[in-house]
This record gives structure tokens, C-alpha cells and sequence, in this order.
């Protein structure tokens, strides 16, 4: 989006701050042109005196500044850091709700000072800023919470099972290096890591640990939830083998891993698995 709008706008650099309340800071997290790699490294304090991007977080305000250099607002300090000159600059807030995220800044247009349709269209660019921050942050919620309660299963279940940690460990361990040995992408690689991890879950509603209607078991247990189902058909068949004749007596042809596992023997990789 940065890149987009530095051609639409004509301008030399633009940056996306985004806010640290802990720190009641503003920091430069992603920029495009001259000084990129030395802003990145920038806080400012949320005082709006200490700076135009404060300022404008604090009144919820587009600010055009036409001349950086006589306007009170702009902070020096970051073109001493960058050692690039910030001519004219526009920011303006990135706002979802009622809940300011950060701030979008433009700097330097070539053909001149910003106009008024500059300022119009810069709200536009940050209201998409604001909806994809938002949906970056609900995304990264939900993973958040898709990882607690993963631990919490494995916590509950190793409660349960005390003997079971260290064969677990290990069956996750064997998983996730075949996994690296397959270059699987890393959501499936996280997929596979829990799935290891919960495979023997179901052993907590049979009699008998070792019988394996404990694996459909623990497929059906962990189906309940949408977000677990990527783990579900690793848990389910983890008893099934190659031959066939494993409890669903699933063979070899049904699995395009196991394809793939083939393919790997014939390419010498059988001693490193």
C-alpha cells in the first residue's frame, strides 16, 4: 500500500507509524524511499508537540505541512537520523472506530506542495490502512487464541497422562523433521507440530490405552472444533500404515504424503528421515 500510494501521490518516501500505548510511543514499523533503514529504528513520544504524527493522532486530524522547516510540529530529529531533508509532509491518522492505530505519512511530493485533493485522498488511503491494521490484528487474536487453548488440551491431557510427555516430545520431534524434510509451508508445519503433540488425546476417553479406536476417538474429540480441524486427519489416522493394514486399513495410495515419502526414499533421503 505504501508503494501504491507513493505513485499516486508523486512523493519521495511515505512510512506507516504505528502506536505503542505501553510505551505511549509512536514508532516507524514500515516505510518506502531515502532513509528507510534508518527511520525504522525511530520512536516519538505521543506528546502531539513533539511532532506533526503526534500532533495528528491527538486531534484525529489530516495535516498538511507545505514547509517542514517553519513549522513548530515537524520533528528535526528524524531527518538528523535519517540525513534525509523532509520538505513538505503529509500525515494522517489511521483510525478504526474510535481506536487510533497509528499514522500515515507522506513526504516530499515532486510536483509541489499538497493540494487539497492530496488531503481528501490521503483519508481514503488511511481508512484502508485502518481496515486492513484491524483485520491483521483480529487475525493475529485469533491465532493467539487458537495456540492457548492447543497448550491448554496438551496441558489437560498430560495432566492426565504424565507418562506420556516424553513420548509426545518425541513423536513431535520425528513429525515436524519430516515435515522440514517435505518443505511443507509453515502453517502446515504448525498443524503437524499440535497434531503430534495431541495425537494419543483420545486415550482419555478408552479403558485400554492400547486400543487404537483411541485415534478415531481423538479425531472426533478435536472435529468439534473448526479451528482444529487442519490437525484432525493426523490424529485420526496416526495408527494407519502403509501396507493398509492399519485400523481403517487406509493403504499407501490414499495418502499423497506417503507418495511423497516415496518419492523422497527414491531421491536417498530414507537414512536422513
Amino acid at each position: 500500500m505504501l508503494e501504491t500510494t507513493m505513485r499516486i501521490f508523486g512523493v519521495e518516501g511515505a512510512s506507516l507509524l504505528l502506536i505503542d500505548w505501553g510505551k505511549s510511543m509512536l514508532a516507524f514499523r514500515h516505510a518506502r524511499g531515502p532513509g528507510t533503514k534508518e527511520i525504522l529504528d525511530i520512536e516519538l513520544p505521543l506528546d502531539p508537540d513533539s511532532s506533526v504524527a503526534a500532533w495528528s493522532v491527538a486531534h484525529r486530524e489530516v495535516v498538511n505541512v507545505p514547509e517542514a522547516g517553519v513549522d513548530p510540529r515537524h520533528c528535526a530529529d528524524v531527518d538528523r537520523q535519517t540525513g534525509y531533508k523532509t520538505r513538505s509532509l503529509l500525515a494522517a491518522p489511521v483510525v478504526w472506530g474510535d481506536r487510533a492505530l497509528g499514522v500515515i505519512e507522506l513526504v516530499n511530493k515532486t510536483s509541489g506542495p499538497f493540494s487539497n485533493a492530496d488531503v481528501e485522498h490521503v483519508k481514503i488511503v488511511a481508512a484502508q490502512l485502518a481496515l486492513a491494521l484491524h483485520n491483521t490484528m483480529a487475525v493475529r487474536q485469533l491465532h493467539n487464541f487458537y495456540q492457548q487453548c492447543i497448550e491448554t488440551l496438551i496441558d489437560c491431557f498430560q495432566a492426565f497422562d504424565p507418562v506420556s510427555h516424553d513420548h509426545v516430545v518425541h513423536v513431535a520431534g520425528l513429525a515436524t523433521s519430516i515435515g522440514r524434510l517435505l518443505r511443507l509451508p509453515d502453517e502446515d508445519m504448525e498443524a503437524l507440530s499440535y497434531a503430534a503433540l495431541l495425537h494419543d488425546i483420545g486415550k482419555i476417553r478408552v479403558a485400554d490405552s492400547n486400543d487404537t479406536r483411541h485415534a478415531d476417538i481423538g479425531g472426533t474429540m478435536l472435529q468439534q472444533v473448526t479451528l482444529f480441524n487442519r490437525m484432525v486427519p493426523a490424529v485420526r489416522y496416526h495408527h494407519e500404515r502403509y501396507d493398509g493394514s492399519g485400523p481403517s486399513h487406509l493403504a499407501e495410495t490414499t495418502f499423497p504424503c506417503w507418495r511423497a515419502f516415496s518419492l523422497l526414499r527414491k531421491r536417498g533421503a530414507k537414512k536422513a528421515t
